[in-house]
């Protein structure tokens, strides 16, 4: 059997119990046969802690192909940022999406060490919301310092999380100041209503 099927296999094997990861990794030895290959499998299992997949990476890599057995591959996230930044995020509920995307390819990736950390992608995250919420939230950054300047006087940007924090907060007080417009909207309706009404009224009065 390829290692493939097997993996495949044993997930689905495992799935109706509600086995996690880590469950998985412990019980995979009682699937195994043969001595000599339950103790290696043993071995890389110790060696990654537990963690499913990395020892899925490290069975793909002793007895297999591993492309087909990854959740998300590094062309997933391109993907998604060239995507996002061909349209550009432009409401808060756009950026919690594409956000909540993000962090799963992201944690997978690096779990997987097909990327060092999230800051691969700081640059790339900051060009997917819409120009004028780029520049605002630029704009915030250089006036908390939170911006270095290089040796060529051109600026540096934060760390990945700190980029999000301020994209969120934009976002949070945008949809502030939209409620805020809505809600003086409304309220502006209802008084012309009320004078318009209190007119007919006066003017249909005897």
């Amino acid at each position: 059997m390829e290692i493939s099927n097997f993996i495949k296999r044993l997930e689905n094997a495992t799935q109706p119990d509600g086995a996690l990861g880590c469950d998985i990794a412990i019980q995979i030895t009682v699937f195994l046969e043969g001595e000599a290959l339950i103790n290696e499998v043993q071995e890389m299992t110790e060696q990654v802690g537990h963690d499913w997949e990395k020892l899925k990476l490290k069975l793909v890599q002793r007895w297999g192909k591993m492309l087909p057995l990854l959740k998300y591959t590094r062309n997933d996230l391109d993907k998604l940022l060239f995507t996002t930044q061909a349209k550009g995020i432009k409401t808060q509920k756009e950026f919690q999406d594409f956000s909540i995307k993000l962090d799963n390819l992201v944690a997978y990736l690096v779990r997987c060490q097909h990327m060092a950390s999230a800051e691969e992608i700081r640059h790339a995250v900051l060009n997917c919301v819409s120009t004028p919420i780029k520049v605002s939230v630029c704009r915030e950054l250089l006036r908390d310092r939170q911006m270095q300047s290089s040796v060529d006087s051109s600026h540096i940007l934060p760390p990945y999380l700190v980029i999000m924090h301020y994209i969120s907060k934009e976002f949070k007080t945008l949809s502030i100041l939209e409620e805020e417009t809505t809600q003086h909207s409304f309220i502006g309706i209802f008084l012309l209503l009320t004078f318009h009404l209190h007119y007919i009224f006066q003017s249909s009065s005897p």
